[in-house]
């Protein structure tokens, strides 16, 4: 059985979750508010309405999920505020933007956005290597957060 946080840091972590979840609050709302805002809607050209729709929402959306369980302390069975899956998940997202980083570095010849590709990718390992240490967490139940005195 995993040992209770201590009470700052229960605190700590509703305080950074509660304003995670803000901050993708407001990325959500303000990205669908100027995508449905007419006025604005005409001044956006359709790589404007793609960044909007594509990165924007779905970065607001997920800072909202983690937010809300980092906020509630709502982790899983594992202890991790993701499953394996969603560790995976978001290991790919990183791969893309370190691929996509890569990409744009080597084509312009700008080699200043180097430090985001290694960023990218360091991030993508350690999603990968988070993904692998919660699903070797499977096969232990001693290692499962207990979450009464009754829980299996």
């Amino acid at each position: 059985m995993l040992d209770p946080l201590p009470t700052t840091s229960i605190w700590f972590s509703r305080l950074v979750g509660s304003v995670l979840f803000l901050i993708g609050a407001f990325l959500v709302l303000g990205a669908a508010g100027a995508l449905l805002s007419p006025s604005l809607r005409k001044q956006m050209d359709s790589t404007t309405v793609l960044i909007y729709s594509f990165v924007l929402i779905p970065i607001g959306a997920f800072c909202c999920f983690l937010g809300a369980r980092f906020a509630l302390q709502l982790h899983n069975k594992y202890g991790s505020l993701l499953s394996p899956l969603g560790w995976i998940a978001l290991g790919i997202v990183f791969a893309v933007i370190a691929s996509w980083a890569a990409f744009t570095t080597l084509a312009t010849g700008d080699y200043s956005d180097l430090r985001a590709v290694i960023g990218a990718a360091f991030l993508a390992v350690c999603c990968f290597v988070n993904a692998f240490n919660v699903r070797a967490c499977q096969c232990r139940p001693e290692s499962r957060v207990q979450r009464g005195p009754d829980a299996p």
